[in-house]
């Protein structure tokens, strides 16, 4: 009876359209504003079931027409003009669907810096562009970057999230926002940066081998590493064919950053040393060469607060001796030997040094070392050796003024060459002899002078040598690097 009686109640509302009646189904008191009010705590309304090609090809649909789409499961509307989805207002309302490659990435900062995201966009209605934006809170040394963000029709956008070797691990959320018109589409990803080993050097050491001391992994395991060194702590070499400091064996695909508060400096060239000067009558060997102050084995990131410096190059040293040919009666006079050594290069570089005199010469040895380099990254070249001699002496029937003027080279400050040895010697020698009834004769008064060879000072060491591995943030020329930076 009940339902004949609801039967015919919605007869009467469709037949009698004209007359002003509210129509309740399961509710006594209608809505006063409703026509139809349902009511229901366990059933629906159920509207006619269409698919899209149905829908469409629906002749002259009433303005107001609703339906449900099986195909994406929406409720549609016809506004007079075009069916629309619940949610839209006109017809010329964008659109789009949105889909990511991937939601969680990971950055490890040996093999990869940067993440990347894949962002497929297809408009499906409008006329507006799709604009592609990135909601994040990233610490310091991470950043995004959006490639293509803006999207006509079809297209992919490409989101890159960059760490830097200084950016602290963790993992990070990020929301990828496409907007278009009024229609926002929210996709969520995470990016993971990974740590890295991180080494603490707070005193002074020497010759280091990063991968050696440290007992990181070798050839074979990438790895990411963070060196710290203290402020004004030194780091130092025993000689000028060690490095200061060496990544050693990291394997290639590794990467240090080098956060440096401390001193990373060489040893110095030592002046050149005198040898035998009867046996090396002009003698003017270079200055030792500087040593190398650090060595790159893997890619390398650069935070210099710090020196590096490569040591100085030696000054050269410089000697001779002044001899006569062979003479009447007195034969061949060995006159003096006279001979400089270079200064010592920064740091630590010590003066040449000479064998003292070959005890064959009729005259005075004349020698004069040079000066020490003191030691540490505040270092004081040494200087070289200076004579400058001028006093006659008699031997035998001959009456000898001698000339000497040489200079030693200084050593080389931090990065710099040492400077050149140069000089002169010479001397006149008057032989006079007394014959009886003659009287005095002179068998030679000759002045015999020799400018000697330019003495080179020795190069400087290498502050960096990179071995053309990548260097990030490693300015040059920089006033904290001392000495070239060699690939």
């Amino acid at each position: 009876m009940k339902k004949l009686l609801l039967s015919f109640s919605i007869f009467l509302l469709f037949a009698f359209g004209t007359i002003k009646a509210q129509v309740g189904i399961n509710i006594l008191q209608p809505d006063s504003n409703a026509i139809l009010d349902l009511f229901s705590d366990e059933k629906g309304l159920l509207l006619p079931r269409l698919t899209t090609t149905q829908m469409t090809s629906m002749q002259n649909p009433t303005n107001g027409l609703v339906i449900y789409n099986t195909e994406d499961s929406l409720i549609y509307y016809y506004n007079n003009e075009c069916w629309l989805k619940a949610y839209q207002k006109n017809c010329q309302e964008c659109e789009f669907i949105s889909s990511v490659n991937q939601g969680f990435a990971t950055i490890d900062r040996t093999l990869n810096d940067t993440a990347y995201f894949e962002i497929d966009i297809t408009k499906l209605n409008g006329t507006d562009s799709i604009a592609t934006a990135v909601l994040a809170s990233l610490p310091q040394g991470m950043s995004v970057t959006v490639e293509n963000p803006i999207i006509d029709s079809v297209g992919t956008v490409i989101v890159k999230v960059y760490a830097n070797i200084w950016a602290p691990p963790g993992t990070y959320p990020l929301i990828i926002q496409s907007v278009c018109g009024q229609n926002v589409y929210f996709q969520g990803v995470t990016v993971e940066v990974e740590p890295c080993i991180l080494v603490n050097i707070a005193a002074p050491l020497q010759d280091v081998d990063l991968q050696t001391d440290f007992s990181l992994p070798g050839v074979g395991t990438p790895v990411c590493v963070v060196l710290d060194i203290a402020q004004n702590v030194e780091i130092s070499a025993t000689s000028t064919n060690d490095y200061a400091m060496s990544w050693g064996s990291l394997d290639p695909n590794s990467h240090v950053g080098l956060r440096n508060k401390g001193y990373i400096y060489a040893k110095g060239g030592n002046g050149a040393n005198l040898t035998n000067l009867i046996s090396n009558p002009s003698f003017a060997p270079p200055g030792e060469v500087g040593g190398d102050a650090l060595e790159l084995t893997c890619r390398t990131t650069f935070d210099l607060q710090g020196g590096v410096y490569s040591g100085g190059g030696g000054g050269g040293s410089v000697g001779g001796v002044v001899a006569t040919p062979s003479l009447p009666i007195v034969g061949t006079l060995v006159i003096l030997e006279a001979g400089v050594t270079g200064g010592g290069g920064a740091s630590g570089g010590l003066a040449g040094n000479s064998p003292g005199s070959s005890g064959t010469v009729i005259g005075p040895s004349l020698l004069d070392l040079g000066t020490d380099a003191t030691v540490g990254p505040t270092s004081i070249p040494g200087v070289g050796g200076i004579l400058s001699y001028s006093t006659s002496f008699s031997a035998g029937p001959a009456t000898v003024t001698p000339f000497v003027s040489l200079n030693g080279g200084d050593g080389g400050d931090f990065g710099q060459p040492g400077t050149s040895g140069a000089g002169s010697i010479g001397a006149n020698v008057n032989v006079s002899v007394s014959i009886p009834i003659i009287g005095n004769i002179t068998l030679l008064n000759q002045t015999f002078s020799y400018t000697l060879p330019i003495s080179q000072g020795g190069a400087p060491g290498i502050a960096i040598k990179t071995n053309n591995v990548p260097t990030q943030d490693l300015v040059v020329p920089n006033f904290l690097i001392k000495g070239p930076v060699q690939p």
